[in-house]
Protein backbone atom coordinates (compact mmCIF):
# COMPACT_ATOMS: atom_id res chain seq x y z
CA UNK A 1 0.00 0.00 0.00
CA UNK A 2 1.41 3.43 -0.92
CA UNK A 3 2.07 6.00 1.77
CA UNK A 4 -0.95 8.25 2.27
CA UNK A 5 -3.28 5.81 0.51
CA UNK A 6 -6.23 4.22 2.28
CA UNK A 7 -7.51 0.66 1.83
CA UNK A 8 -9.62 1.69 -1.17
CA UNK A 9 -7.14 4.02 -2.83
CA UNK A 10 -8.55 7.11 -1.08
CA UNK A 11 -5.47 9.33 -0.71
CA UNK A 12 -4.92 12.17 1.71
CA UNK A 13 -4.93 14.54 -1.23
CA UNK A 14 -8.38 13.29 -2.23
CA UNK A 15 -9.61 13.83 1.32
CA UNK A 16 -8.16 17.35 1.32
CA UNK A 17 -9.81 18.11 -2.03
CA UNK A 18 -13.16 16.80 -0.77
CA UNK A 19 -12.96 19.05 2.30
CA UNK A 20 -11.99 22.08 0.19
CA UNK A 21 -14.83 21.51 -2.28
CA UNK A 22 -17.27 21.16 0.61
CA UNK A 23 -16.07 24.45 2.11
CA UNK A 24 -16.28 26.18 -1.27
CA UNK A 25 -19.81 24.84 -1.80
CA UNK A 26 -20.83 26.09 1.65
CA UNK A 27 -19.29 29.49 0.91
CA UNK A 28 -21.06 29.69 -2.44
CA UNK A 29 -24.39 28.83 -0.82
CA UNK A 30 -23.74 31.46 1.85
CA UNK A 31 -23.26 34.09 -0.90
CA UNK A 32 -25.96 32.95 -3.34
CA UNK A 33 -28.78 32.42 -0.82
CA UNK A 34 -29.20 36.11 0.16
CA UNK A 35 -29.20 37.07 -3.54
CA UNK A 36 -31.84 34.42 -4.23
CA UNK A 37 -33.94 35.71 -1.33
CA UNK A 38 -33.71 39.31 -2.55
CA UNK A 39 -34.59 38.54 -6.18
CA UNK A 40 -37.34 36.03 -5.35
CA UNK A 41 -38.94 38.32 -2.77
CA UNK A 42 -38.85 41.28 -5.15
CA UNK A 43 -41.00 39.29 -7.61
CA UNK A 44 -43.72 38.41 -5.11
CA UNK A 45 -46.92 40.18 -4.20
CA UNK A 46 -47.53 41.28 -0.63
CA UNK A 47 -49.91 38.31 -0.13
CA UNK A 48 -47.27 35.82 -1.32
CA UNK A 49 -44.71 37.33 1.03
CA UNK A 50 -47.08 36.81 3.94
CA UNK A 51 -47.78 33.18 2.99
CA UNK A 52 -44.17 32.13 2.41
CA UNK A 53 -40.88 33.97 2.68
CA UNK A 54 -38.51 31.43 1.12
CA UNK A 55 -40.43 29.83 -1.77
CA UNK A 56 -40.22 30.90 -5.39
CA UNK A 57 -42.90 33.33 -6.63
CA UNK A 58 -45.88 31.72 -8.35
CA UNK A 59 -45.42 34.13 -11.27
CA UNK A 60 -43.09 36.96 -12.23
CA UNK A 61 -44.75 39.98 -10.65
CA UNK A 62 -43.03 43.21 -11.76
CA UNK A 63 -45.40 45.56 -9.99
CA UNK A 64 -42.92 46.10 -7.14
CA UNK A 65 -40.32 47.51 -9.53
CA UNK A 66 -42.89 49.76 -11.18
CA UNK A 67 -43.93 51.10 -7.78
CA UNK A 68 -40.32 51.78 -6.80
CA UNK A 69 -39.68 53.71 -10.02
CA UNK A 70 -42.78 55.81 -9.33
CA UNK A 71 -41.16 56.91 -6.08
CA UNK A 72 -39.47 60.26 -6.78
CA UNK A 73 -37.14 59.67 -3.86
CA UNK A 74 -35.70 56.55 -5.49
CA UNK A 75 -35.17 58.27 -8.84
CA UNK A 76 -33.48 61.23 -7.15
CA UNK A 77 -31.27 58.95 -5.04
CA UNK A 78 -30.33 56.88 -8.08
CA UNK A 79 -29.30 60.06 -9.90
CA UNK A 80 -27.24 61.22 -6.91
CA UNK A 81 -25.48 57.86 -6.58
CA UNK A 82 -24.66 57.69 -10.29
CA UNK A 83 -23.44 61.29 -10.36
CA UNK A 84 -21.31 61.06 -7.21
CA UNK A 85 -19.82 57.70 -8.15
CA UNK A 86 -19.04 58.72 -11.74
CA UNK A 87 -17.51 62.09 -10.82
CA UNK A 88 -15.46 60.56 -8.00
CA UNK A 89 -14.10 57.80 -10.23
CA UNK A 90 -13.17 60.23 -13.01
CA UNK A 91 -11.19 62.35 -10.56
CA UNK A 92 -9.62 59.31 -8.88
CA UNK A 93 -8.33 57.78 -12.12
CA UNK A 94 -7.12 61.19 -13.32
CA UNK A 95 -5.50 62.82 -10.28
CA UNK A 96 -4.04 59.81 -8.45
CA UNK A 97 -2.12 58.35 -11.44
CA UNK A 98 -0.50 61.77 -11.97
CA UNK A 99 0.45 61.97 -8.31
CA UNK A 100 1.74 58.39 -8.24
CA UNK A 101 3.77 58.90 -11.42
CA UNK A 102 5.46 61.94 -9.97
CA UNK A 103 6.24 60.15 -6.71
CA UNK A 104 7.50 56.93 -8.30
CA UNK A 105 9.73 58.51 -10.94
CA UNK A 106 11.30 60.77 -8.28
CA UNK A 107 11.33 58.26 -5.43
CA UNK A 108 15.09 58.66 -4.91
CA UNK A 109 14.72 62.34 -4.02
CA UNK A 110 14.33 63.12 -0.36
CA UNK A 111 11.33 65.45 -0.68
CA UNK A 112 9.33 63.02 -2.81
CA UNK A 113 10.20 60.14 -0.49
CA UNK A 114 8.93 62.07 2.52
CA UNK A 115 5.76 63.02 0.62
CA UNK A 116 5.15 59.36 -0.27
CA UNK A 117 5.58 58.24 3.35
CA UNK A 118 3.27 61.02 4.52
CA UNK A 119 0.56 59.94 2.04
CA UNK A 120 0.95 56.26 3.00
CA UNK A 121 0.30 57.13 6.66
CA UNK A 122 -3.29 57.78 5.64
CA UNK A 123 -3.78 54.03 5.13
CA UNK A 124 -3.40 53.45 8.87
CA UNK A 125 -5.83 56.16 10.03
CA UNK A 126 -9.36 54.79 10.63
CA UNK A 127 -12.24 56.74 9.13
CA UNK A 128 -13.84 57.10 12.57
CA UNK A 129 -10.95 59.33 13.67
CA UNK A 130 -11.31 61.79 10.78
CA UNK A 131 -15.11 61.60 10.57
CA UNK A 132 -15.93 64.53 12.85
CA UNK A 133 -13.17 66.83 11.51
CA UNK A 134 -14.40 66.15 7.96
CA UNK A 135 -17.97 67.13 8.91
CA UNK A 136 -16.72 70.28 10.63
CA UNK A 137 -14.55 71.35 7.70
CA UNK A 138 -17.20 70.62 5.07
CA UNK A 139 -19.81 72.46 7.10
CA UNK A 140 -17.57 75.53 7.42
CA UNK A 141 -16.97 75.69 3.66
CA UNK A 142 -20.63 74.89 2.92
CA UNK A 143 -19.93 71.68 1.04
CA UNK A 144 -22.46 69.37 2.68
CA UNK A 145 -23.65 68.41 -0.79
CA UNK A 146 -22.75 66.28 -3.81
CA UNK A 147 -19.62 68.29 -4.63
CA UNK A 148 -18.39 67.85 -1.07
CA UNK A 149 -18.94 64.10 -1.29
CA UNK A 150 -16.84 63.89 -4.46
CA UNK A 151 -14.01 65.82 -2.81
CA UNK A 152 -14.13 63.56 0.25
CA UNK A 153 -14.07 60.37 -1.80
CA UNK A 154 -11.10 61.64 -3.80
CA UNK A 155 -9.20 62.57 -0.63
CA UNK A 156 -9.96 59.25 1.09
CA UNK A 157 -8.85 57.32 -2.01
CA UNK A 158 -5.43 58.95 -2.30
CA UNK A 159 -3.44 56.79 0.18
CA UNK A 160 -4.53 53.28 -0.87
CA UNK A 161 -4.85 53.94 -4.58
CA UNK A 162 -1.52 55.80 -4.71
CA UNK A 163 0.10 52.74 -3.15
CA UNK A 164 -1.38 50.48 -5.86
CA UNK A 165 -0.50 52.80 -8.74
CA UNK A 166 2.98 53.39 -7.30
CA UNK A 167 3.68 49.67 -7.24
CA UNK A 168 2.25 49.09 -10.71
CA UNK A 169 4.37 51.82 -12.26
CA UNK A 170 7.53 49.97 -11.23
CA UNK A 171 6.69 47.42 -13.93
CA UNK A 172 6.83 50.08 -16.67
CA UNK A 173 10.42 50.20 -18.07
CA UNK A 174 12.10 53.58 -18.00
CA UNK A 175 13.69 52.89 -21.38
CA UNK A 176 10.35 53.47 -23.11
CA UNK A 177 10.04 56.94 -21.60
CA UNK A 178 13.69 57.78 -22.24
CA UNK A 179 13.28 56.92 -25.93
CA UNK A 180 10.24 59.18 -26.19
CA UNK A 181 12.11 61.96 -24.37
CA UNK A 182 15.01 61.70 -26.82
CA UNK A 183 12.49 62.00 -29.67
CA UNK A 184 11.37 65.31 -28.25
CA UNK A 185 8.31 64.35 -26.19
CA UNK A 186 7.68 66.25 -22.98
CA UNK A 187 6.72 64.81 -19.59
CA UNK A 188 3.01 65.44 -20.10
CA UNK A 189 2.99 63.83 -23.55
CA UNK A 190 4.97 60.84 -22.26
CA UNK A 191 2.50 60.30 -19.44
CA UNK A 192 -0.65 60.71 -21.56
CA UNK A 193 0.47 58.78 -24.63
CA UNK A 194 2.74 56.09 -23.13
CA UNK A 195 2.40 55.63 -19.36
CA UNK A 196 -1.33 56.10 -18.82
CA UNK A 197 -2.43 53.55 -21.47
CA UNK A 198 -0.12 51.00 -19.82
CA UNK A 199 -1.95 51.58 -16.53
CA UNK A 200 -5.21 50.18 -17.93
CA UNK A 201 -5.28 46.97 -15.79
CA UNK A 202 -4.67 48.94 -12.61
CA UNK A 203 -7.18 51.60 -13.61
CA UNK A 204 -9.82 48.91 -14.15
CA UNK A 205 -9.06 47.50 -10.70
CA UNK A 206 -9.32 50.95 -9.12
CA UNK A 207 -12.64 51.63 -10.85
CA UNK A 208 -14.10 48.38 -9.53
CA UNK A 209 -12.72 48.67 -5.99
CA UNK A 210 -13.55 52.33 -5.47
CA UNK A 211 -16.78 52.10 -7.44
CA UNK A 212 -18.05 49.33 -5.16
CA UNK A 213 -17.03 51.29 -2.08
CA UNK A 214 -18.50 54.62 -3.17
CA UNK A 215 -21.74 53.10 -4.51
CA UNK A 216 -22.40 51.08 -1.35
CA UNK A 217 -21.00 53.55 1.19
CA UNK A 218 -23.48 54.42 3.92
CA UNK A 219 -21.52 56.15 6.68
CA UNK A 220 -20.05 59.05 4.70
CA UNK A 221 -23.34 60.09 3.03
CA UNK A 222 -25.06 59.69 6.41
CA UNK A 223 -22.86 62.31 8.07
CA UNK A 224 -22.64 64.64 5.06
CA UNK A 225 -25.94 64.41 3.15
CA UNK A 226 -28.55 63.18 5.60
CA UNK A 227 -29.94 66.62 6.44
CA UNK A 228 -31.32 67.17 2.92
CA UNK A 229 -33.25 64.34 1.31
CA UNK A 230 -32.66 65.78 -2.18
CA UNK A 231 -28.99 64.79 -1.80
CA UNK A 232 -29.60 61.24 -0.54
CA UNK A 233 -27.72 58.42 -2.21
CA UNK A 234 -29.22 54.94 -2.65
CA UNK A 235 -27.91 53.53 0.68
CA UNK A 236 -29.51 56.46 2.52
CA UNK A 237 -32.75 56.03 0.57
CA UNK A 238 -32.83 52.31 1.36
CA UNK A 239 -32.24 52.97 5.05
CA UNK A 240 -35.13 55.41 5.28
CA UNK A 241 -37.28 53.39 2.87
CA UNK A 242 -36.96 50.27 5.05
CA UNK A 243 -38.11 52.28 8.04
CA UNK A 244 -41.15 53.54 6.15
CA UNK A 245 -42.12 50.23 4.50
CA UNK A 246 -40.92 47.79 7.14
CA UNK A 247 -44.02 45.60 6.62
CA UNK A 248 -43.71 45.56 2.81
CA UNK A 249 -40.61 43.48 2.27
CA UNK A 250 -41.44 42.91 -1.39
CA UNK A 251 -40.95 46.62 -2.06
CA UNK A 252 -37.83 46.75 0.12
CA UNK A 253 -36.24 43.86 -1.77
CA UNK A 254 -37.18 45.39 -5.13
CA UNK A 255 -35.36 48.58 -4.12
CA UNK A 256 -32.34 46.54 -3.04
CA UNK A 257 -32.20 44.61 -6.32
CA UNK A 258 -32.47 47.79 -8.40
CA UNK A 259 -29.72 49.40 -6.33
CA UNK A 260 -27.46 46.38 -6.79
CA UNK A 261 -27.78 46.04 -10.59
CA UNK A 262 -25.70 49.01 -11.85
CA UNK A 263 -22.57 48.22 -9.85
CA UNK A 264 -22.97 44.49 -10.52
CA UNK A 265 -22.98 45.16 -14.26
CA UNK A 266 -19.89 47.34 -13.88
CA UNK A 267 -18.09 44.54 -12.06
CA UNK A 268 -19.05 41.93 -14.67
CA UNK A 269 -17.90 44.21 -17.47
CA UNK A 270 -14.49 44.97 -15.94
CA UNK A 271 -13.68 41.95 -13.77
CA UNK A 272 -11.22 40.48 -16.32
CA UNK A 273 -8.70 43.18 -15.47
CA UNK A 274 -8.98 43.30 -11.69
CA UNK A 275 -6.74 40.35 -10.79
CA UNK A 276 -3.97 41.42 -13.16
CA UNK A 277 -4.00 44.95 -11.84
CA UNK A 278 -4.06 44.02 -8.16
CA UNK A 279 -1.43 41.30 -8.50
CA UNK A 280 1.08 43.42 -10.40
CA UNK A 281 0.42 46.49 -8.26
CA UNK A 282 0.86 44.64 -4.97
CA UNK A 283 3.71 42.26 -5.85
CA UNK A 284 5.86 44.73 -7.73
CA UNK A 285 5.24 47.42 -5.19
Amino acid sequence: MAIGTGPRGFTRQSAFNAVMYALLAAGLAFIVYPIYMAVASSLKTQQEMIRSFITLPSKLYLGNYAEIFRDKGFVSSLYNSVLITAMSLVLIITVIPLLSYSLERNSERRGYKIAFIYIMLGIFIPFQIVMLPIVKIMSNVRLLNRVGMVIIYLALSVPKMSFLYFGFMKSIPLEVEESAFIDGAGIWKIFVRIVYPLLRPMTASVIILQGLWIWNDFMTPLIILNKQSKFWTLPLFQYNFMGEFVSKYNLVFAALVLSMLPILLLYIFMQKNIMQGLTEGAVKG
